[in-house]
């Protein structure tokens, strides 16, 4: 797709959105802020006898002023009238006509609108600081999980998985070896360390080999996972600690109001005719 450097502009005013198509269910759904349009009496600008009406930049303005930006006025003006002028040529050659272009243009506008719905419910049905509050004290109230520390070497297959044990058996530096060989690019380059994570966090057949180690201890044969087969060192173990609620309030918020947005986009989805 060619960049246009219209989009490059336009970011700075909070309209590049219309650019790029968004798919509903990827976006991170929050509460609506009700936008409250910035007083401007008359239309900012009149092109080609076509005027460009002062709610566009009191939309621009007011969702920039939700981002903690207050972009000037005339920056914002200029910025409409440059969509305007663009806009105006596209029709002239007919490019709002063209098929794949009325397509783009009604997939845009369903994007739209289902944010919009979606900001609605959210705005009637807000997720309160109570029910946040709530369950992050059933989380924190549920027993208690280890975290472990763990580096490993992923290599493609069983035979080198071995040659590679029996080497660190060896006594050949294991941080070395995971760096030259492991598939896991991201460990590899910190000699095979996977850092601090729960057992939840990693496939099933490695955080059960896991399990089985002590501190400091190296698993006795390789296992086998989805990705290849992994040899694993246990480096320590430790009880989770569960973070303060004003840490992790925002995100558990969020998660809160994707599952609320799932919820009803499921029960739309059930009560539709679909052919």
């Amino acid at each position: 797709m060619k960049t246009l450097i219209l989009v490059t502009a336009l970011v700075m005013t909070g309209t590049a959105y219309a650019a790029t198509p968004t798919v509903v269910a990827a976006a991170t759904p929050t509460a609506a802020t009700p936008i409250v349009a910035t007083p401007i009496a008359h239309p900012v600008a009149v092109v080609n006898g076509v005027a460009i009406p002062a709610t566009h930049a009191a939309l621009i303005m007011s969702e920039q002023a939700q981002r903690g930006k207050q972009p000037p006025l005339a920056a914002v003006r200029d910025k409409l009238i440059v969509l305007e002028v663009l806009a105006q040529e596209a029709r002239k050659r007919k490019i709002d006509q063209d098929p794949a272009f009325r397509a783009r243009a009604e997939v845009l506008l369903r994007n739209l609108l289902a944010d919009a719905v979606l900001d609605a419910e959210l705005t009637a049905h807000p997720v309160k600081e109570a029910a946040v509050k709530a369950a992050y004290d059933s989380l924190k109230g549920q027993p208690g999980k280890n975290e472990y520390h763990a580096t490993h070497i992923l290599v493609a297959d069983e035979a080198l998985a071995k040659s590679l044990l029996a080497d660190l058996k060896k006594k050949k530096p294991f941080a070395a070896l995971a760096k030259k060989h492991s598939k896991d690019s991201g460990s590899a380059q910190r000699g095979g360390d996977l850092g601090w994570m729960g057992a939840d966090d990693l496939v099933p057949e490695f955080a059960k080999a896991m399990q089985t180690l002590k501190p400091g201890q190296l698993l006795e044969t390789p296992v086998k996972t989805q990705f290849g087969w992994h040899i694993i060192r246990l480096e320590g173990v430790r009880t989770f600690k569960f973070p303060e609620f004003s840490a992790v309030q925002e995100s558990l918020h969020e998660q809160m109001a994707q599952q609320q947005v799932k919820r009803i986009v499921d029960q739309l989805r059930a009560a539709a005719k679909v052919d």
